[in-house]
């Protein structure tokens, strides 16, 4: 059936019904009563969990003091090993210090491994050049001092003396090896160096075990 609409001075059918839109069917069943429980639960949602009890503290201090002790001995070996790979590097780092000293100043320079006080010095050779020996009226550059953990240092050229020359060679009385051992509760550390005559260049080898108690 249509349906009229009327203007000023006309009046118009529509070949079609308008429907009413059920208003009543599509209201919501979230009351105002049941409204205070959903926000209950959403409430509830978003509070932060309960506390930890005395049991579940203690079970989880037992756990950390477990991985605790398990680290322990890992942390200790890699902070021992990493002290003795220093000295090793140090020894390394004057070797090569005294062969640049040697070229920029043209004058001959060495380094001297003590085996028994484990220091290593570095020294301009003005006294006696060429002698391959350290006397007191050689200018000091640097003394160092080895770790303690480094037990056995032995070098098997004479008077424990590498010396360099002005174009970067070095010159020794033996096979210019070095060799220290470094002994800790957790790790064994050896190290071999050999510096090559003819250039002066260092070379480096290094084993690692198991400590000794």
């Amino acid at each position: 059936m249509g349906c009229a609409d009327e203007y000023v001075g006309q009046t118009v059918t529509r070949p079609w019904t308008i429907r009413q839109a059920d208003v009543s069917a599509s209201k919501s069943t979230f009351t105002l009563g049941n409204r205070k429980d959903y926000m209950g639960i959403f409430v509830k949602k978003i509070r932060s969990p309960r506390g930890f009890t005395l049991i579940e503290l203690m079970i989880g201090a037992v756990v950390l003091g477990i991985l605790a002790s398990l680290a322990a001995p890992r942390f200790q070996a890699a902070y021992e090993r990493q002290k003795l790979r220093g000295g090793n590097k140090m020894l390394v780092s004057k070797l090569k210090t005294a062969r640049s000293f040697a070229i920029s100043t043209k004058t001959q320079h060495g380094v001297l491994v003590d085996p028994y006080e484990r220091t290593i010095t570095v020294f301009r050779d003005i006294q006696n050049p060429g002698n391959l020996t350290y006397e007191s009226g050689d200018s000091v550059l640097s003394m160092d001092t080895l770790p303690q953990e480094f037990q056995l240092i032995y070098t098997d050229c004479d008077n424990d003396i590498i010396m360099y020359n002005a174009n970067g060679s070095a010159s020794f009385t033996g096979n210019g090896n070095i060799w220290l051992d470094g002994y800790t509760e957790t790790i064994y550390a050896s190290y071999w160096i050999n510096v090559l005559p003819s250039t002066g260049r260092v070379d480096s080898d290094s084993h690692y075990g198991e400590g000794v108690d």
